[in-house]
């Protein structure tokens, strides 16, 4: 009875909704009933399970442009729920309306969930790196600030092009990542400055000079790499690109101009540099140090002696002198010499230990004979990657909507519930569909379809020319459409043919000159199997030519397959031009061709591991025994068609951000007059933790996403 009652309400719904206008409004209601009703009893059928215990109600409605639809799909969703009587009936409500409510409601709770976990924890591990608690109050304002700045900046782009439900939890995550990663570049910078005897001021403008030449460089790469996503023909990933280039630019504004201006205020900026022996004890380091550099103690008889070589090396007279020190081999470095340094606990540091056995030409050939033995084995799975177009990955796990839709398709078939369908369409030469030679031609064209396997026979189709597995004679659809759709026509399939043509199939007006077969195929539309059909079909339908008539393949898979096809299309020429803009940016910072080749093919062999490890987890299981569900192969085997797309260019970025660290400081101690052993290892002691530290702050950062119910988030998550 409530079945019979709702289904009363939305048929009487769809005809007050069709009077607001003619053209403006549009409503349909098609279920087991009303077809009962009308006695169609064979269209009434796919609408009913076999045993009768579940049904569904298929509405389809449009309201203008500009008005919202939300509130007539409320009213019908809030009389379902109101009068539902949940002991005996269990109701539930599908369609892309309500899966778009559910991506938004997870998106806010991978937020909050990122708010909660991740930032607390990113946090923590950030004060034991710098040492300093009361500094830690820099990232935090940072990351507010930004957040806040990003969103100035998107709201009036969000005002002009439709910005996906990702983009929020990919900007969330780039700001706490990089506002993070940027104060510890900055912060650690200053901290060493201030331990080593330099004023504040000093401090503060070596760490702009060097550190703040880094983070600008980082960003901007990293913001080219996301840029690049502009080259796809897809507004969603022109949003993302969008939003995730306002993040970075938003964290470069805020990092480099915030940061130095709270350090440099004279009450805070003392205090946050040096803390009491409280807060220094929370952190395990030496009560006043600003960081975890060791305090360099003054020598009264000697001062300004540490100063002496800087304030040499940028003078005239004493270049030859310092570069002719400073050349010495590093065991021979003395701590008071050019640019301070703890030779002895740098000695004892792993940094150093591994670097020297890089430099080693025997010790380091065999380590990159390991690395690439250990790579190239995983990198080999990279070309087996399927890219899945499927909403399972997309849309959160706990989807109530998406539940509602998997347990109708397991009564009713995947291909019902998401059907294609087949355009005859005459326009091109003004041809009435409805004639023996056009009957004739979509009979044959069906025909060929019904030799594919997901489509196996002609019950897979269903229109004028096609009906209930038989093919319809044109002279019997004449006889259909003088007998009528009314009752009065004693013929039910005369009734059912005439019905079809008159409200469902053809198109209106006396003279219609296009029709549709609704083709349902044995196997899910969205998975590999799938979408396979939509190759083979688009091959017979290419072979079958006509003067007279053009044939479509429309709806179900077909919009984002080639959404997809559009996108990976573009892909290498996103990479390519990706590539070259690094390159050249590379070469600019560095005024070298090596430094950017070399970060190229390093990038390379990270881009290639990364995906032939996703490979191997998500199509091939690897880490199934685990039970972790966000490293888990997924249903079909494969991987989200947007996952690579949108990591590509994280990778890119992230991998620049940290060589470009390590490089600069390289580069720094070199112009210093250091030879190139020294000062490779000079600047791997001094960025190999820092660097390590920022790495696991920006996996956490992006680690928080593996927490997250939607499949396309965690994998992107992994990447």
């Amino acid at each position: 009875n409530f079945v019979l009652a709702y289904n009363e309400y939305l048929m009487d719904s769809a005809k007050e909704f069709n009077k607001e206008g003619e053209d403006r409004y549009f409503a349909t209601l098609k279920s087991y009933y009303t077809f009962q009703d009308m006695g169609l009893n064979s269209l009434s059928e796919g609408y009913m399970s076999e045993d009768g215990t579940v049904t569904f109600l298929n509405l389809k409605f449009s309201v203008p442009e500009g008005e919202d639809e939300d509130d007539y799909i409320d009213n019908f969703v809030n009389y379902g729920n109101d009068f539902s009587p949940g002991e005996y009936v269990t109701i539930g409500f599908t369609g892309l309306r309500h899966y778009t409510i559910d991506i938004h409601e997870g998106t806010g709770d991978d937020m909050e969930r990122m708010d909660k976990i991740v930032v607390p924890i990113a946090m923590l591990v950030l004060a034991y790196v710098l040492g300093n608690l009361p500094i830690m109050i820099i990232p935090i304002i940072n990351i507010i600030v930004m957040i806040m700045t990003s969103g100035v900046f998107m709201y009036p782009i969000s005002e002009l092009i439709d910005v996906h439900s990702f983009t929020p939890s990919i900007m969330m995550s780039l700001s706490i990542a990089l506002s993070i990663d940027y104060s510890l570049f900055l912060i650690s910078r200053c901290a060493e400055e201030v331990c080593m005897g330099h004023s504040k001021q000093r401090a503060i403008i070596n760490m702009l000079e060097h550190a703040g030449h880094t983070v600008l460089a980082s960003g901007s790469t990293l913001c080219v790499c996301f840029m690049g996503m502009l080259l796809f023909p897809v507004m969603m990933l022109k949003s993302i690109g969008l939003g995730a280039s306002v993040a970075i630019i938003s964290a470069l504004l805020v990092n480099l101009s915030l940061t130095p201006a709270i350090l440099f205020t004279t009450y805070v900026g003392d205090r946050l540099l040096h803390p009491n022996k409280y807060f220094a004890m929370l952190c395990c380091n030496d009560p006043g140090s600003a960081g975890r550099g060791k305090i360099k103690p003054k020598n009264t008889d000697n001062e300004g002696l540490n100063e002496a070589p800087y304030d040499l090396m940028m003078s005239d007279e004493g270049g030859d002198l310092l570069e002719h020190e400073l050349e010495t081999p590093l065991d021979e470095i003395l701590v008071d010499v050019g640019e301070e340094v703890d030779t002895e606990d740098m000695k004892a540091s792993i940094w150093y230990k591994m670097g020297k056995s890089l430099l080693n030409p025997k010790k380091g050939a065999i380590c990159i004979v390991i690395i690439l033995s250990f790579l190239i084995p995983i990198i080999s799975f990279f070309p087996e990657t399927i890219h899945s177009i499927g909403f399972d990955l997309i849309i959160p796990d706990d989807s109530i909507a998406y539940d509602t839709f998997l347990e109708l398709s397991e009564v009713f078939g995947y291909g019902t519930m998401s059907p294609y369908s087949l355009i005859f369409d005459g326009t091109k030469s003004n041809s009435k569909i409805e004639t023996a030679e056009a009957f004739k031609f979509m009979q044959d064209t069906i025909s060929q379809l019904a030799t594919l396997k997901q489509t196996p026979s002609l019950e897979s189709f269903s229109g004028i020319a096609v009906f209930d597995g038989v093919s319809v004679p044109f002279n019997l659809y004449q006889d259909a459409i003088e007998c009528g759709s009314s009752t009065s026509c004693e013929n039910e399939m005369y009734r059912t043919i005439s019905y079809l043509a008159e409200n469902d199939a053809n198109s209106p007006g006396d003279y219609p000159i296009a029709t549709k077969i609704v083709t349902a195929l044995n196997v899910d539309p969205y998975t590999p199997e799938g979408t396979g059909w939509i190759e083979d079909a688009r091959d017979i339908l290419d072979s079958m030519s006509s003067n007279k008539y053009d044939v479509h393949l429309q709806g179900s898979a077909s919009v984002v397959y080639d959404v997809v096809e559009t996108v990976y299309d573009s892909f290498p020429l996103m990479i390519t031009i990706t590539t070259l803009t690094v390159f050249i940016l590379m070469g600019l910072f560095f005024r070298s061709i090596v430094v950017p080749l070399r970060s190229i093919i390093t990038i390379g062999l990270t881009e290639g591991f990364v995906f032939g490890l996703a490979v191997l987890i998500y199509q091939h299981g690897m880490l199934d025994w685990t039970g972790i569900r966000c490293f888990g192969s997924t249903l079909h085997g494969d991987i989200s068609w947007l996952a690579p797309v949108m990591s590509f260019s994280v990778i890119v970025g992230l991998g620049l951000d940290y060589d470009v660290f390590l490089i600069s400081r390289i580069l720094e101690y070199r112009e210093k007059g250091y030879n190139d052993e020294s000062a490779v290892l000079i600047g791997l002691y001094k960025t190999g933790g820092i660097i390590t530290a920022a790495g696991i702050i920006m996996t956490l950062a992006f680690g928080g996403l593996l927490l997250s119910h939607t499949i396309t988030l965690n994998q992107w998550a992994f990447y």
